[in-house]
Order: C-alpha cells, then sequence, then structure tokens
C-alpha cells in the first residue's frame, strides 16, 4: 500500500541522517520540510545543531527533550543503520517510516514485522513534496 499522501499530511517529522552537510540529501530534506512549514527534529549523533535547530542522538533523545510525537521519520541513513532505526520507531509506536532510495535492502524490508508503523521505501520525499 503506498501512504505517501498520508504522510505528507502528517506535521512533526524527524530526519534520520539530518546532516549540516549541504552536499547531502539529509541536509536538504531537513530544510524542504522546514522550509515547507514542517515541525522538523534532526536525528544524527555526531552533530548538535542543524541550521540553529538542536540535533539530537536518537528518536527516543527528540521525543522526551522535545516532549512530542513524532508523526514519521524519513529515514537518510545506510542500511545497517536504517534497520536500527525501523526497530527503535517500531518500539516507540512512531505511525509512519519513510526510507529514502537506497537506505534500505529490499530482502528485509519486506520481512520486517512492525506492529505500529507504515512504510514507504519506492519514493523519495524532495521528489514527492516537488509534485505538490
Amino acid at each position: 500500500m503506498n501512504y505517501v499522501n498520508e504522510m505528507l499530511e502528517k506535521k512533526t517529522w524527524a530526519v534520520v541522517g539530518a546532516t549540516p552537510n549541504v552536499f547531502k540529501f539529509g541536509n536538504e530534506i531537513y530544510k524542504l520540510l522546514k522550509n515547507r512549514g514542517y515541525r522538523v527534529l534532526g536525528i544524527n549523533p555526531y552533530h548538535l545543531e542543524l541550521d540553529g535547530d538542536p540535533m539530537y542522538e536518537s528518536l527516543e533523545d527528540a521525543m522526551n527533550k522535545e516532549n512530542v510525537k513524532i508523526d514519521c521519520v524519513s529515514v537518510i541513513v545506510p542500511e545497517e543503520i536504517s534497520k536500527k532505526t525501523l526497530e527503535e520507531a517500531d518500539k516507540l509506536k512512531i505511525p509512519y517510516i519513510w526510507f529514502q532510495p537506497k537506505t534500505y535492502s529490499q530482502e528485509w524490508i519486506e520481512s520486517v514485522n512492525t506492529n505500529n508503523s507504515k512504510i514507504v521505501y519506492d519514493h523519495c520525499v524532495i521528489v514527492e513534496l516537488a509534485k505538490r
């Protein structure tokens, strides 16, 4: 099932892999969502801030420090990290997870059994937002 439109209606996003590096998609997606009026939380344990906003070590860290429920997670990290992100998001009952291209294994994405999350893995946030 395609949850793209449903996800883009959600207003609080976490970007796992957000980065101050302007040459990376983690920076572009973070800023694009923010500029489109979404509340965006950057998740990256290696950076303290992005665009003047605090960054967080994990989804749980962001939820606790901001006292907010995350609606959707955009995942922009290598496959090894993205699988852990999926497990954390499922544990935290985050309803939507969007894997950017090349951030997942087709094999594990199809075999994963999430109890709480709807997943998109064959679309790009940048492309989909550009259509709207």
